[in-house]
């Protein structure tokens, strides 16, 4: 199943993915020093994307380049953790306070959302295809607000919160994945019914759920093996 408005990664967009993965399950220690050319003989590509990719990781807060021009791994910790699911509820929030003041979606918004929505109750894949219908469910919401530099903040953090969904994802069983579906659907509905303050409680509800499941799985050392040995 091809998830509507999943698009394909391009070789920088690969790269800064595997490198961002290997920084999150810690395969890339803080404080580590970052090696350009290293990297990219890793990953068997030319210095250019991996330069590319220094940038946007720079941009999300996982890399460092000194003042001597020395690039370093940032980490990323506990506390990063808490923080960057804090700073998702409340961007997601706002966004989807100014649909309740609105009164509503657009119709096209919720056209989009409800066959989200329907994918995401027939599916069986959360490796795969329901990890990117879960996220671009939330960017509907964020997108139907109209509010530009929220949807490119948001736009930025959410890659590193997919890329720990993706790590994580093996551990997530079929009964898990019903249940996140539910909470969608109860999301949705409750922005449809102009219950602004049920939706805030089961938004809460459900990114402390993600928390949960992220750290739990980080703290029981259940990370996937992430092979940072070239791009496939």
């Amino acid at each position: 199943m091809n998830p509507p408005g999943a698009v394909k990664q391009n070789l920088q967009q690969k790269v800064t993915q595997q490198i961002r993965k290997a920084i999150l399950s810690g395969k890339l220690r803080a404080d580590a020093h970052f090696g350009e050319a290293q990297i990219a003989d890793m990953l068997g590509v030319s210095r250019s994307p991996v330069r590319e990719a220094i940038k946007t990781l720079e941009g999300e807060g996982l890399l460092e380049t000194l003042a001597t021009g020395r690039t370093i791994v940032t980490g990323f910790t506990p506390a990063d953790l808490s923080n960057l699911y804090e700073l998702r509820f409340d961007l997601e929030w706002k966004a989807i306070q100014s649909l309740h003041k609105k009164g509503a979606f657009s119709f096209q918004h919720a056209a989009e959302c409800e066959k989200l929505l329907q994918y995401m109750e027939s599916c069986t894949d959360y490796h795969g295809s329901y990890i990117q219908l879960d996220t671009l469910f939330h960017r509907k919401l964020v997108e139907a607000s109209g509010n530009r530099p929220l949807i490119r903040i948001w736009t930025t953090m959410i890659q590193t919160i997919l890329t720990l969904q993706e790590i994580t994802n093996e551990q997530i069983d079929q009964a898990q994945m019903n249940e996140l579906t539910k909470v969608h659907r109860a999301i949705y509905q409750s922005i449809k019914d102009g219950t602004p303050r049920l939706t805030k409680t089961l938004l809460l509800k459900h990114i402390e759920q993600g928390v949960d499941i992220v750290t739990g799985i980080l703290e029981a050392n259940l990370l996937k093996h992430i092979d940072f040995d070239g791009i496939r």
